[in-house]
């Protein structure tokens, strides 16, 4: 992971002739968390405000875990498989700091043949507690 990220981090600045351009694509691109070490380079104040999204993001995380594990509860508890997408399980896999990863949404796949008429009600007022 660490050279592909060398690689990345240089192609993008390869297209850059300087600092504040660079610092317009990791902006654009969303980005700036992945490469916090050349925005610390080129800004102090877009340092520290990648540094304060970053942990926004942690506190973001902790809000998510716990909404995944009663999600995952209920829908065990109803017999209900479902598939976690992205996000969260990503930002594990793949990022470090997994917080450098933006998002703020919880992705579920589930069989709709699984949610039976029983069941619905409790599904509605589940995500409704989820959305408060």
């Amino acid at each position: 992971m660490v050279q592909a990220d060398l690689c990345i981090k240089n192609y993008i600045k390869s297209y850059c002739s300087n600092d504040e351009q660079l610092l317009d694509i990791l902006n654009n691109c969303r980005l700036r968390r992945i490469m916090m070490d050349s925005v610390k380079k080129i800004n102090d104040l877009e340092y520290i405000k990648t540094r304060l999204e970053i942990g926004i993001q942690k506190i973001t995380n902790e809000i998510i875990e716990k909404e995944i594990k009663t999600i995952s509860k209920i829908f065990q508890e109803n017999q209900i498989k479902v598939v976690l997408l992205k996000g969260l399980l990503l930002a594990d896999e793949l990022y470090s700091p997994r917080e450098i990863r933006h998002f703020s949404d919880i992705d579920i796949l589930i069989n709709m043949n699984d949610l039976e008429a029983s069941c619905i009600p409790k599904f509605k007022l589940m995500m409704a507690s989820c959305i408060q």
